[in-house]
């Protein structure tokens, strides 16, 4: 779970820190776009192969601001006791 929800437009409607399905929908809607564009440059991709890769893509993007948000909640909570304690001032 993250804490900082995704940006609104990519968010999920059922959990904000997950990836909304349109998006990963989208994702995955690129795949026979990807397949036509590699064929007519002469490479034969299987749709497997491009369906996992793209798949990884909405997984990378989930790590991706999982860790985000985790290094943001560790900054935040160093932050804060840097303050409490006089270490900090902010501006």
């Amino acid at each position: 779970m993250t804490l900082f929800p995704y940006p609104k437009l990519i968010a999920s409607s059922v959990d904000p820190s997950k990836i909304s399905l349109t998006v990963k929908g989208l994702i995955l809607g690129l795949v026979p776009v990807i397949i036509f564009l590699a064929k007519v440059k002469g490479f034969d991709l299987p749709e497997s192969s491009v369906t996992e890769f793209a798949e990884t893509v909405g997984n990378v993007i989930e790590s991706v601001t999982a860790a985000l948000s985790g290094a943001m909640v560790i900054v935040g909570v160093l932050r804060k006791i840097l303050v409490s304690v006089g270490l900090y001032k902010p501006h």
